[in-house]
């Protein structure tokens, strides 16, 4: 199997792994942005291999989904707070 074999059947199976570079301009944030969240442990989930890190897309997908629907809750509570 040739490595743009290789290449297409994990990007076909939707796990298309990305440098930080890629993974922040997929966010739109800064590289800082993104180390900070790692050291707090609060960003998107990576691999390490060595001293390298990499991003799947499919764990940015999650994260953005979990960060939507705490702000749906967050948005939630704050509206039936204010009709006490």
């Amino acid at each position: 199997m040739s490595k743009d074999t290789r290449t297409s059947t994990i990007v076909a199976a939707n796990l298309e792994v990305m440098t930080t570079a890629q993974a922040t301009s997929y966010l739109q944030i800064t590289p800082n942005t993104l180390k900070s969240w790692r050291i707090k442990g609060c960003g998107p989930a990576c691999s390490t291999m060595g001293r390298i890190l990499r991003y799947r897309r499919t764990d940015f997908d999650a994260f953005l989904q979990e960060m939507q629907d705490k702000n749906k809750q967050a948005k939630f509570a704050i509206a039936v707070s204010n009709k006490k």
